[in-house]
């Protein structure tokens, strides 16, 4: 009797581990250590266009406030006074937290709630200000000669310190963002896959 018992809870137990991912999951995978993503960057201001790479990185885990993080750091090249950016993700069954500015003492946020899936919409609240995003469709999406399928378009508009931006990228299963598009009045940024590592 005793080992019946010990085998369901054990079984319980795996069950609870190994629950299905939510829908929407796949377009965001599970961060590590030396997990990394390399982007070609393009920023086309009136005074003309800049090329570059960012590079988007995770350097460990970090505790803050009782609560595990990974620390994010993104790396930008090319572009005139960019500087390094730290932040910092939780991944819960609700979605992905975040703590973001290079700072953290500051409150986290919910910037993606699971489930997520065509249709869904949501809005991302910081001190700064507020992100509005949208899961609009799934389509096949090719870039520099690569084809991604099944990728999930996500449009957002941000209104942030007095400024506002908007645009949308296209996320991979399995691999995450592969292509972003940010209008940001004047100025375009784009940005699109070039390798990545998780």
């Amino acid at each position: 009797m005793r080992k019946a018992f010990s085998l369901f809870i054990a079984l319980l137990i795996l069950s609870a581990c190994s629950k299905p991912p939510q829908p929407g999951e796949i377009y965001f995978p599970k961060a590590s250590q030396g997990t990394q993503w390399e982007y070609l960057l393009k920023y086309t201001t009136p005074a003309g266009v800049y090329k570059g790479r960012m590079l988007i990185r995770i350097n460990g885990e970090e505790t803050i406030n009782g609560k595990t993080y990974y620390k994010q750091v993104t790396l930008t090249s090319g572009i005139p006074g960019e500087k390094p950016h730290i932040s910092y993700n939780r991944r819960t069954r609700e979605g992905i937290y975040k703590i973001d500015e290079n700072n953290n003492t500051r409150p986290e946020y919910l910037i993606t709630p699971f489930p997520i899936q065509v249709g869904t919409t949501w809005t991302a609240r910081t001190s700064d200000g507020q992100t509005r995003y949208q899961a609009e469709k799934i389509e096949t999406v090719e870039i520099d000669n690569r084809q991604y399928k099944n990728c999930l378009k996500m449009s957002f508009q941000a209104n942030k310190k007095m400024q506002h931006f908007d645009g949308f990228s296209y996320l991979a299963p399995g691999i995450g963002e592969v292509y972003t598009l940010l209008n940001l009045g004047e100025v375009k940024v784009e940005y699109a896959l070039a390798k990545y590592k998780l």
